[in-house]
């Protein structure tokens, strides 16, 4: 009978990585990621836990207490911080445990102390190849022999490679099958070219060229015995299984505390019946996965063979990491498109400057002496960033207490604040964006009304729709279009908030279509005889 109810003492490593994770990890996240580095201290901290040294037998300076369910349940909660820095801070395994399983009495002699001392030494194992054929289990690298050696020729990617390492092992194919080399990263013949990949961006991976690698017997794991190649990819798969648990549940969390706070018409959007499916779904795929890693891993600590549980682990934790991913995004719907959450799918500040400053450009002529910004969320928080670094006298009012957090966290000034008591100096600009006005149950002429009122003869407002498709507004994706009670459905269109605007008292000077092509924005100024 399986029992997967974790040890009192494996629930105490699940709390302390845990902790470690929420104090450690995901506060560096973002940070390393953008400075595309791991944090070194991080990795210190991570060692002195004896996360991997743990692992290894006691003649080598380890503890001898390895176990595929704990790993599982460590790399889980690491992973949930941050996956870039978990795999850097498990890379001592990618050497020390294969010498461990496998290696001769002199390699583990030579190899393992390192990885038990005081200092952090980083891992690297090249077992992938940049081929759609790729086998792990019978790799293209070839390994001829060449006098008493050994000569290694082909390709890897997505080799882990932090400085401090001096060895990789490779995988490689001989005249008797797949086998496993001790390479120096010094080695003749041995070029690194660093990628560039879309995720994981802190922890730093190579292509690896192999070109008449020479080596000597003695760097052949395991010796003459050789290594199990397939018992390393199966090890292998249930770790990026435990992994990609992390992800998704770090995913489905941020999803469901932010339905859980989000407030439309009224109540939070985890009320609606499509957004709870979505995260009861999300819920039941990643236990589901957690309970394959866990039969796998179970079954390695049984000695038992895992092929198949590895196997089909790893497949259906990636799915699930993929879908959780997805659907968290769309949970958040505008706010998964932007940088301020954790399941982000959008391009950095700096390649979005360009469109921020054009808007600025379009609003310059119309700018008096200070700009207030209502309805600040994530994009016009940045806005309000280049309109200060502009100089001008800019600050944001917000109804929403998340995008308040998220725009003091730029380092803006903005409150938490009402429409209605709203005032501007004289000659001032201020902007609105009609999407959060309409989510409060505001008709948005009664918006645009009491900003009118508020400006002084000349004073403007920049109006953008956030969403806009034809003649529909758009949310979180979705043709939407608002009605009030008594009133036919409004649908945001030029002439529509021209005719607002006009209603109220104030003069369209400038409207355009957003740059990218979903957003309608205008500038318009109070008429002096309004």
């Amino acid at each position: 009978m399986i029992d997967f109810e974790p040890s009192d003492e494996q629930k105490l490593v699940v709390e302390t990585v845990r902790s470690f994770a929420a104090s450690e990890v995901r506060p560096r996240a973002r940070e390393s990621f953008e400075a595309r580095k791991l944090p070194d201290d991080a990795l210190a901290r991570a060692h002195e836990l004896g996360l991997v040294a743990s692992a290894l037998p006691e003649e080598h300076g380890g503890s001898g207490e390895r176990s595929a369910v704990t790993a599982a349940l460590v790399i889980e909660e690491l992973a949930w911080g941050d996956l870039a820095i978990a795999l850097g801070i498990l890379s001592p395994a990618l050497v020390a445990l294969p010498v461990c399983d496998f290696g001769t009495p002199a390699q583990r002699q030579a190899l393992l102390p390192p990885f038990a001392s005081d200092h952090f030494v980083p891992g690297s194992l090249a077992v992938v190849e940049p081929s759609f054929r790729f086998d792990a289990r019978r790799p293209a690298t070839q390994a001829h022999r060449v006098g008493g050696g050994f000569a290694l020729s082909g390709r890897k990617c997505f080799v882990p490679w932090q400085v401090g390492g001096d060895v990789v092992i490779v995988s490689a194919s001989t005249e008797d099958g797949a086998a496993l080399f001790l390479v120096p990263r010094s080695a003749p013949g041995l070029e690194a070219t660093p990628e560039r990949n879309l995720g994981i961006g802190a922890l730093p991976t190579v292509e690896l060229a192999l070109r008449d690698v020479r080596l000597p017997a003695e760097a052949r794991l395991g010796g003459s015995d050789g290594a199990d190649l397939a018992r390393l990819v199966t090890r292998g798969r249930v770790a990026l299984a435990a992994a990609a648990v992390g992800v998704a549940r770090a995913a489905y969390e941020v999803a469901r505390d932010y339905a859980k706070e989000r407030v439309t018409f009224g109540a939070p959007i985890a009320t609606r019946q499509a957004i709870a499916f979505e995260l009861a779904n999300m819920a039941i795929e990643i236990d589901g996965a957690r309970l394959l890693v866990w039969e796998a891993a179970w079954t390695l600590d049984q000695g038992a063979d895992a092929t198949r549980a590895a196997a089909l682990a790893r497949e259906q934790a990636a799915r699930v990491a993929l879908e959780v991913a997805d659907g968290a995004v769309q949970v958040l719907g505008g706010h998964g498109y932007t940088r301020e959450y954790l399941p982000e799918m959008r391009e950095t500040l700096e390649s979005r400057r360009p469109y921020w400053q054009s808007i600025l450009d379009r609003i310059e002529p119309f700018k008096g002496i200070s700009t207030r910004l209502l309805e600040v969320g994530c994009g016009a928080g940045y806005l309000l960033r280049e309109a200060q670094a502009r100089g001008w006298d800019a600050r944001g009012i917000d109804l929403n207490p998340a995008a308040v957090a998220y725009t003091r966290s730029l380092g803006l000034a903005v409150d938490l604040g009402d429409i209605a008591s709203v005032t501007f100096e004289e000659r001032s600009f201020g902007a609105i964006l009609l999407e959060s006005v309409l989510e409060h149950f505001m008709h948005p002429q009664d918006a645009l009304r009491r900003c009118a009122s508020a400006l002084h003869p000349g004073g403007g407002l920049f109006i953008t729709t956030i969403g806009y498709e034809g003649d529909l507004f758009l949310t979180q994706g979705m043709a939407f279009q608002y009605a009030w009670p008594g009133e036919h459905l409004f649908y945001f269109s030029a002439s529509s908030l021209a005719r607002m605007c006009e209603a109220v008292g104030l003069r369209v000077e400038s409207c355009w279509r957003d740059a990218t092509g979903d957003g309608l924005m205008l500038v318009a100024t109070r008429r002096l005889d309004a």
